[in-house]
């Protein structure tokens, strides 16, 4: 068996028979397993390496999604089977735009959130990395928000 340290490259393929296996425990014992899994990741030498993640269609995930196995798989796959060259073009021109404004403002029915983004690069999420992806994000602060 190969360690994480000797492979090239990494094809993460993810699933859950039961999603909520584990949720006995005591919040505390979770968060102590979590912390010593992560622990046991070099995360910098992992993602300097090419890697691919993508869930696959279970009962359990289609259960948590509220659907049936058959049209969790058919939401996944065609998320899955897009033109990702062309999302990847489209997503750019939002995460220019993002790149090129200061502050972006959200406003609805009893929301009015304003975030800084000044400083901040935007980053396309084109499933390069991911699958299914498509998403534009921005690094958070390094600093917390006044109050």
């Amino acid at each position: 068996m190969r360690t994480r340290k000797e492979i090239e490259a990494r094809v993460v393929v993810f699933s859950a028979e039961n999603v909520y296996a584990g949720s006995e425990l005591a919040p505390e014992r979770r968060l102590a397993l979590r912390a010593a899994a992560r622990e046991s990741i070099d995360v910098e030498a992992d993602m300097a390496k090419p890697w691919v993640s993508s869930p696959f269609p279970t009962q359990a995930l289609a259960q948590e999604a509220g659907l049936t196995l058959r049209a969790y798989e058919d939401v996944l796959y065609a998320a899955c089977l897009l033109d990702w060259n062309a999302e990847g073009e489209r997503m750019g021109r939002y995460a220019d735009r993002f790149d090129n404004a200061d502050v972006v403002r959200t406003v609805g029915p009893e929301t009015d959130l304003t975030l800084s983004l000044a400083g901040r690069r935007g980053a396309v999420d084109d499933a390069h990395k991911n699958m299914p992806a498509a998403s534009s994000t921005s690094a958070r602060s390094r600093t917390r928000p006044k109050a």
